[in-house]
């Protein structure tokens, strides 16, 4: 993990750090747009907002600041999101594309820089029970060699 991705995702945390406590102060809610651009970047971020406490988000966005600095601060939970944020998105850029394209593992790998397989387009593209956000779990675990409950456990979810 770069520094850079660090720091990205430090950006996310602070911005929803920012948002809980503009709500919690009566503010008016960000727009629909400022929501959909955090989302696009960082997809699932929603639902940490939804879900993690305010000083979970505070302790996020600092000990990512941290280890952008302090390669030896990186801990499990941060790969756990970095990689949840990068599939998701790949995931989003297979339900576009699918049926517009031959071969879309090979373009997904091209556009992501992932190792995007057939066997993962084809469960995007008909995920069980309908939700390819379990598939995404299910891959993220499997490349860290943790049980989805413990990714979850890591993601806050």
């Amino acid at each position: 993990m770069t520094p850079a991705l660090l720091l990205d995702l430090a950006r996310k945390y602070q911005t929803l750090s920012r948002w809980r406590s503009d709500e919690s102060a009566g503010a008016e809610r960000p727009s629909r747009t400022e929501f959909q651009r955090l989302a696009s970047e960082f997809p699932g971020c929603l639902r940490e907002l939804d879900r993690l406490s305010l000083e979970e988000i505070h302790a996020r966005a600092a000990q990512l600041t941290r280890a952008a600095d302090d390669p030896s601060a990186i801990v499990p939970w941060m790969r756990a999101v970095c990689l949840w944020h990068q599939w998701t998105r790949a995931s989003l850029w297979i339900k576009r594309h699918r049926g517009t394209h031959d071969d879309l593992a090979t373009r997904c790998r091209a556009v992501t820089g992932l190792e995007i397989t057939e066997r993962f387009v084809e469960q995007i593209c008909s995920p069980p029970e309908g939700r390819s956000r379990a598939v995404v779990e299910a891959h993220v675990a499997l490349v860290l060699g943790i049980d989805v409950n413990t990714l979850r456990s890591r993601l806050g979810l």
